[in-house]
């Protein structure tokens, strides 16, 4: 089980980092780009939500494993 933990642990440290660097990298990348103005990188919005939320998926999942959340504060954090 400890196996599982640290790779949830690593998935959820992935994408919390890539739901911070996507918007930035976004707006960055219409710089080098003659084809994509900066409203473009407005698209990006949605992939960065996305993967936020996952990485809150991620993170009840971990206190869930450890022990750290009962069942009852766990299903209430998963409604907000």
């Amino acid at each position: 089980m400890a196996a599982d933990g640290s790779r949830a642990a690593w998935g959820s440290l992935v994408a919390g980092f890539a739901s911070v660097a996507v918007l930035p990298a976004a707006v960055y990348l219409t710089r080098f780009s003659g084809k994509y103005d900066l409203l473009h990188a407005g698209f990006a919005i949605p992939v960065a939500a996305a993967l936020g939320v996952s990485y809150h998926d991620y993170v009840l999942e971990i206190l869930e494993r450890g022990r750290y959340l009962d069942e009852e504060s766990a299903a209430e954090l998963r409604r907000h």
